[in-house]
């Protein structure tokens, strides 16, 4: 599977990058891309891996928030 993403090697993605903070543009970092192994950029400033829960994990959230209400 590939993204849909505009898809780089890493030295013309970091100039690229470059560039696009001397015209003040969003993008602030970049990324290798784990569906296509390319490089991409982004104005995202930190990256969080999703967590993907379980549903146990949802049931038992859901519990603790209920006991969380006052």
């Amino acid at each position: 599977m590939s993204c849909h993403k505009e898809k780089f090697d890493k030295k013309t993605a970091k100039t690229i990058l470059n560039k696009c903070k001397k015209e003040h543009r969003p993008e602030c970092r970049i990324y290798e891309c784990p569906e296509c192994n390319a490089w991409h950029l982004t104005s995202e400033k930190e990256y969080e891996e999703r967590i993907y829960l379980t549903e146990e994990d949802l049931i038992f959230k859901s519990k603790w928030e209920e006991l969380k209400k006052p």
